[in-house]
């Protein structure tokens, strides 16, 4: 009997990677003079708390993310106009870059998480309507090879 193949959130390597991810994405955001203004007035520990449990639900970790849908927690943000799709754009290229030089994670993994990111773009932007936080979508729907094609 063979086991399940292991969850992207065990992949990269757990909770750890996952703390690692976010701690390093809010540090290279906070020094982006495009994004620090944008995120600026943020609780930061908080928001981690939320981000930890979100992510390690979206990559097929242990648990359930009851927190507000995507949409509802960046609403705000949407309507003041400060978080668009070049906003969004420069957090994922950040995000690949912690990825490949913070994370060291193998070319296929860091296409697998930047896969599942990218396909909330429509959520967080209130372009489509919420969903339940669901492990890794089929990997054809959002295609994302070269961050900077985003």
């Amino acid at each position: 009997m063979t086991s399940p193949p292991a969850s992207l959130f065990e992949q990269i390597g757990g909770a750890p990677a996952v703390q690692s991810l976010l701690l390093n994405l809010y540090r290279r955001m906070a020094a982006d003079e495009t994004l620090s203004p944008v995120f600026s007035g943020l609780n930061f520990q908080n928001l981690h708390g939320h981000m930890q449990k979100f992510l390690t639900v979206a990559f097929g970790g242990p648990g359930e993310y009851a927190g507000r849908s995507l949409t509802q927690a960046h609403a705000g943000m949407v309507g003041k106009g400060t978080l668009d799709a070049r906003v969004f754009a420069q957090v994922m290229r950040h995000t690949h870059r912690v990825l490949n030089e913070d994370l060291h994670l193998a070319p296929e993994l860091t296409h697998r998480v930047m896969n599942v990111l990218g396909a909330m773009r429509g959520e967080v932007l209130g372009e489509t309507p919420p969903n339940p936080v669901r492990p890794e979508p089929d990997l054809t729907a959002c295609p994302i090879s070269k961050p900077d094609a985003i």
